[in-house]
């Protein structure tokens, strides 16, 4: 039975991803599977919790700031991690 992360845990895995994806190299392999933990990204059929979603209206992090301003990509001042998070999966995609 899977087990139920608390707000705390998901937020330090989101932590942790981002900054993986900063770090580049193998280590995106690491974000990829914390997608996969977090059911991001996946094909899961299940329908995310209004709480679990909840992390994607707070101020982007400093990791996914940094990974977008690398890529030199323009966002708003007030980008959301759900709007960050969104930018980095299409720029991943992209290759």
């Amino acid at each position: 039975m899977p087990r139920t992360l608390s707000d705390d845990q998901v937020e330090q895995l989101h932590r942790i991803r981002d900054e993986c994806y900063q770090r580049g190299d193998g280590f995106s392999k690491i974000g990829d599977d914390l997608n996969e933990v977090l059911g991001e990204g996946s094909e899961s059929t299940s329908q995310p919790s209004r709480d679990a979603e909840a992390w994607r209206q707070d101020p982007a992090s400093e990791a996914q700031l940094y990974t977008l301003r690398k890529a030199g990509v323009s966002f708003r001042p007030d980008i959301t991690k759900g709007m960050a998070s969104d930018l980095i999966e299409q720029l991943k995609k992209r290759g």
